[in-house]
């Protein structure tokens, strides 16, 4: 029988995690925009494998703190 890994997450990390095209759609930015703001440290992110998600939740609270009045 294959062993399973399992991973027990807190729950600020059990947000859905988009990737750098999820983003670009939901944003309606290019793609390098989003990397320009993930190398920006706008949003906090995850590598893995070399490839870049970002937590929904982080998207969101972007988004709180670009909204004007």
């Amino acid at each position: 029988m294959p062993k399973t890994l399992r991973i027990d997450l807190p729950p600020e990390l059990m947000d859905r995690l988009l990737t750098v095209g999820e983003v670009q759609q939901l944003l309606a930015v290019s793609r390098s925009k989003v990397y320009q703001l993930v190398e920006a440290g706008l949003f906090p992110h995850l590598r893995i494998r070399g490839s870049i998600r970002i937590r929904q939740g982080a998207l969101e609270e972007y988004l709180k703190q670009c909204e004007v009045g």
